[in-house]
């Protein structure tokens, strides 16, 4: 008995429900175990994860920042993903980013495709 209760109590039914949005708009991508992942665009060279995490952290809790870089230079090469734990957040993240000014550039924000 404690197996089955234990089992569902890690089953969050607000996360399928986010999952099943997720998938039904092709962003299956978007879905991590650790959260829910956006992908910015248009980011400023000279940014970094401290900037990023405090950016998106205006909207909830995020998990994780990964800046894509040039392996030779580590400059960033313009675009991130950022983890996000809570859908909603995630959401509220995406709506307010997309198409804002951050460090002088216009940013694209969506969920991962």
């Amino acid at each position: 008995m404690s197996n089955s209760s234990s089992r569902s109590s890690t089953i969050n039914p607000s996360s399928l429900a986010a999952a099943c949005d997720l998938i039904s708009k092709g962003c299956q991508q978007a879905i991590d175990p650790n959260g829910f992942v956006i992908y910015a665009f248009g980011l400023p060279h000279d940014c970094d994860e401290n900037d990023l995490e405090e950016l998106f952290g205006r909207y909830g809790e995020v998990y994780r920042v990964y800046i894509v870089r040039n392996y030779t230079t580590g400059e960033s090469k313009g675009y991130s993903f950022v983890t996000m734990r809570n859908y909603n957040e995630a959401c509220h993240a995406v709506d307010r980013l997309d198409g804002s000014a951050f460090k002088g550039r216009t940013i694209q924000v969506r969920f991962k495709q």
